[in-house]
């Protein structure tokens, strides 16, 4: 098993944790924020672990792998799919997840809705491109 420091407060979902168990990487610290990336690829380094992402900002991520990349340190994440915003209570939006297959169920504050996405794999950064910029007015 590889060692990973977890950058985020979420638990992981049963799916995720069998993508990571299938990947042999297994949680050996976790972070909830980060304050400095190279804080973060210093404590990786520490442990002798790599980094695994639950949601960051491209800015934040695009850093994060020019830090690791010199270090030798691989940044890994969850390819999350969105599907629905579902109208209803948490348990009605729990069994149409069920349903769907989705394993991540999220209520927004300000909407009064909830939030149905599916993890589809593990994946590892290797670089991020902007293929297009779309600009929304």
């Amino acid at each position: 098993m590889t060692g990973v420091i977890v950058v985020g407060r979420h638990k992981f979902t049963p799916r995720q944790e069998e993508l990571m168990r299938r990947a042999g990487l297994k949680e050996v610290a976790r972070i909830q924020m980060i304050e400095n990336v190279g804080d973060v690829v210093e404590k990786a380094k520490m442990f002798g672990a790599h980094i695994l992402v639950q949601a960051l900002p491209l800015p934040l991520l695009s850093q994060l792998l020019s830090f690791t990349r010199r270090e030798g340190v691989k940044v890994y994440g969850f390819d999350i799919q969105a599907i629905e915003t579902f109208e209803g209570t948490y348990e009605e939006a729990k069994k149409r997840a069920e349903e769907l297959g989705a394993d991540i169920v999220v209520p927004d504050p300000r909407s009064g809705n909830v939030r149905i996405s599916k993890t589809r794999a593990l994946v590892l950064f290797k670089r991020i491109t902007v293929e297009s910029e779309d600009v929304v007015v």
